[in-house]
């Protein structure tokens, strides 16, 4: 990439109504490696990077969260689980409280990168709280903050992607952020009880301050994409790609054809002709966040997410106090068990890829109705039997479908956005000049929240009045309850679309029906 001073052509794209402004221009202080700070997959792995930093300081305290309990704080044995299943519930709070106000701003906000900075220094103060703590609340509040900064992770990041990969490759680019959440999953709880053994409270910690100064660096450097393209030329943004390089492309066509001001109309014109329906009132009046939620498309990827954390953190909360009393596991054993939930969820770049071809409808009912029954299984393993390496492959193997299950159910992450483009299309200005990719996604993490906070404390609650084995089936059968929802209205209603499917193919078969009595006729005569 060549960085030089000399005038060059640019295009206004973001700015401007005209296809390209054609008089040369010096372009000021152009920003060292521009292309490569903006490039798709620069934003990309810095957002799987942030989802990684997020869910790795989520996780790696899990393993260590009873030991230190006891030993910094001071709770009884007794009292043990329903402390764990709070401090986790705290972490869902925060996140719940932080979505849809991060999600609401950024889309009111000029720019996602300032957003994503303060989430990243909140997460820092809170993981310097979580360090220090030696009492009870001040751990509360540090998994309260931790939350927080979660949902702005989510929310913000999340949009930024979606802004710089557009729509068209949006299930490879989610299921790559899969990705790193399911890295964070796969490393930091058997991590954190390793190094906790062998070196200390403080020493995790360490581990946590150094992977923030990381994605810190990666933030800072991020340039977006709205941004990046005021410095550059016609063909850099081309070769750039993603909804820029589209935009420009169709703005070029249009005027080659010489009606780009009858065929697209401003945000002005397009808003009032919305007004004129009723329908726009409401949103008018209504943040777009409230106004989706009358959408069954939505509300079934939203459910789906609430579910798919409440299996999440439902299984992280129980597991290790299970292990410990039924298999005498201590925190590093009970850590590498997660690695059998985890380790299937590496496909989701290629389910995120079969979503780009084929939608999320089918792959996400699947892997909820896959992970069922596993989860009812894990019932079956008993630490006292003769032989326990059996017991544990048995526990490992059905924890490994239902990661593979999860990770298909993740699909609906990508539906949001989906979702919202054809929401847009079919009603343009309906969501606003900036739309509403933020406040989806910022739903969507308040239904993950509320899952992450009833979660361990339903499957903490159950196990501990009624037993592991009923903890289980309770979840199985939510499990497969809820891809009935999601076979039915993911990437819209499924009766409806198979409706419209008949009548387009009823349309067809009478228009090749008339077109063939005229030519009959046209012959005779």
């Amino acid at each position: 990439m060549e960085l030089s001073d000399q005038p060059q052509q640019t295009v206004a794209a973001s700015t401007s109504p005209e296809v390209a402004d054609t008089t040369p221009t010096v372009l000021p202080n152009r920003p060292f490696l521009l292309n490569f700070r903006c490039h798709k997959w620069f934003v990309t792995v810095t957002v799987t990077i942030a989802v990684f930093t997020d869910i790795f300081l989520y996780a790696i305290v899990i393993p260590v969260f009873p030991y230190e309990l006891e030993d910094r704080v001071g709770v009884s044995e007794e009292g043990l689980q329903g402390m764990i299943s709070m401090l986790l519930a705290a972490y869902g709070i925060g996140l719940i409280i932080f979505s849809v106000i991060a999600g609401w701003l950024a889309d009111k906000w000029p720019e996602r990168r300032t957003p994503l900075l303060v989430g990243l220094f909140v997460l820092t103060g809170s993981t310097v709280m979580l360090c220090v703590a030696r009492n009870y609340a001040l751990m509360f509040v540090g998994r309260l903050l931790q939350g927080g900064s979660s949902g702005v992770v989510w929310t913000v990041g999340l949009a930024l992607l979606v802004d710089t990969v557009g729509t068209k490759q949006i299930g490879n680019a989610m299921g790559t952020v899969l990705l790193g959440m399911s890295m964070g999953h796969l490393i930091a709880p058997p991590l954190g009880g390793v190094v906790y053994e062998h070196g200390g409270y403080y020493a995790v910690f360490g581990m946590c301050f150094g992977l923030l100064a990381i994605d810190i660096f990666l933030r800072i450097i991020l340039i977006e994409r709205k941004d990046a393209i005021k410095f550059m030329t016609r063909d850099e943004i081309i070769a750039l790609g993603g909804p820029a390089a589209e935009e420009l492309q169709q703005r070029e066509l249009l005027a080659e054809s010489g009606n780009e001001k009858a065929e697209e109309p401003t945000v002005e014109q397009t808003t009032v002709e919305v007004n004129t329906s009723g329908k726009r009132d409401w949103a008018q009046i209504l943040p777009a966040f409230i106004y989706l939620l009358k959408y069954p498309r939505l509300l079934a990827a939203l459910f789906a997410s609430l579910v798919q954390a409440l299996a999440m953190t439902g299984l992280e909360s129980t597991l290790p106090l299970h292990v410990e009393q039924n298999f005498g596991f201590g925190p590093s054993a009970a850590g590498f068990l997660f690695f059998a939930t985890v380790i299937p969820t590496f496909i989701s770049p290629v389910a995120g890829m079969f979503v780009d071809k084929y939608g999320a409808r089918w792959i996400a009912a699947f892997g909820f109705f896959l992970a069922a029954p596993f989860w009812i299984l894990l019932r079956l393993p008993d630490g006292s039997a003769d032989n326990k390496t059996i017991e544990v492959v048995k526990l490992c193997t059905f924890m490994a479908f239902i990661g593979f299950g999860l990770c298909l159910g993740l699909t609906t992450l990508a539906e949001v956005q989906l979702f919202l483009d054809d929401l847009e299309r079919d009603h343009p200005g309906l969501l606003g000049k900036n739309g509403a990719t933020a406040q989806g996604y910022g739903l969507y993490n308040v239904a993950f929240s509320i899952g992450t906070v009833v979660g361990p404390i339903w499957a903490g609650f159950l196990r501990k009045s009624a037993g592991w084995q009923t903890m289980t089936w309770t979840f199985g059968l939510l499990l497969f309850l809820t891809s009935v929802p999601i076979a039915l209205f993911t990437g819209g209603n499924i009766f409806e679309k198979r409706k419209r499917e008949k009548e387009a193919k009823q349309l067809s078969t009478d228009t090749d029906q008339e077109d063939g009595g005229r030519m009959d006729v046209e012959s005779k005569v």
